[in-house]
């Protein structure tokens, strides 16, 4: 059985490391798996309304899963017109947010996040285990979590860019139009 005194100062700074990797692990599983990355007040039904990657939430209805319009018709379809100087219409289904492809390519990029960090905290447990090749394992945690934050940074910086965007900061509702905010979960990712 390892003692606290029998670890090196390496493995102790590793142990704590990896630790830290853990909790910021849940805290970005925990993240993705919530519905409010953007939220809205829907006026037309005095509903607050979440949007996350892959879940909508429409006030105290049941979520659903959404990865695009064309998926599920619980609504009438109609025109919307987002942009009438460029003439960019489409269907939309009224009462649910814009779902684009960039929602996607973030929950993408987080889950592959979570399992480089996954990668890393399971090669940083292994030599504290059997005493087998401490260095190289070191090295490996250390290019796993770099790769796994430079991943983490480009996915929340497709979010901001792309949440402010003006497609995507507003919600066109039957009567309304109604602006759309960040809400805390990419705050809680980026822990």
């Amino acid at each position: 059985m390892l003692s606290w005194d029998s670890l090196t100062n390496h493995d102790k700074c590793l142990l704590g490391t990896c630790i830290l990797t853990v909790i910021a692990n849940i805290f970005l599983v925990i993240g993705t798996l919530t519905p409010a990355w953007q939220v809205a007040e829907d006026t037309d039904v005095n509903r607050y309304v979440q949007s996350g990657l892959w879940l909508y939430c429409p006030g105290a209805a049941q979520c659903w899963y959404i990865f695009s319009d064309d998926l599920i018709n619980y609504y009438e379809k109609v025109d919307v017109c987002r942009f009438l100087l460029i003439g960019d219409c489409r269907k939309k289904l009224l009462r649910t947010p814009y779902f684009f492809g960039w929602h996607y390519a973030v929950l993408v990029l987080n889950i592959i996040a979570i399992g480089i960090t996954s990668a890393a905290i399971i090669v940083a447990a292994l030599p504290t285990l059997r005493r087998n090749r401490p260095r190289v394992a070191a090295i490996l945690f250390d290019v796993l979590l770099f790769t796994s934050i430079l991943i983490l940074s480009i996915s929340l910086m497709v979010f901001v860019v792309n949440a402010e965007m003006l497609e995507s900061k507003y919600l066109i509702g039957v009567k309304n139009t109604f602006e759309v905010s960040v809400s805390f979960n990419d705050k809680i990712s980026i822990s």
